[in-house]
């Protein structure tokens, strides 16, 4: 009973403790690239931007669903420069970019990861 507890506190304060980093992955001038929507991953770029970070996010659409397109109204609502590619245009970019957010469902013990990206892939 004591570990479901512990992982329940874990879990409530996880939004907090991953956006105390935030500063320090997120560098001045930098372009990030992310997939879709994500609240860890906006809540992530909200918390450098408002700690006067100044940053560029490119939002892949995320078809069919396009979560991309709500993620970039919600970064750029936050006052981050943001645009929306489609998805088959990654590449082309990847070039320019310094870092790449993904949303993750879940961090498994052997060090690999799920998310909504590995069906499609």
């Amino acid at each position: 009973m004591e570990a479901i507890q512990e992982m329940t506190r874990e879990l409530e304060d996880l939004h907090k403790n991953i956006n105390k980093q935030a500063t320090q992955h997120i560098h001045e001038g930098e372009i990030i690239l992310t997939y879709a929507l994500s609240k860890t991953v906006g809540l992530f770029l909200k918390t450098a931007a408002a700690r006067k970070r100044k940053f560029q996010v490119i939002v892949c659409e995320g078809a069919p669903h396009f979560g991309g397109h709500a993620m970039a109204n919600e970064l750029a609502e936050a006052g981050i420069d943001t645009t929306v590619i489609h998805d088959a245009a990654t590449f082309a970019i990847m070039s320019r970019v310094n870092e790449v957010l993904l949303p993750a469902h879940a961090v498994l013990l052997s060090d690999s990861y799920s998310s909504c990206l590995l069906p499609s892939m």
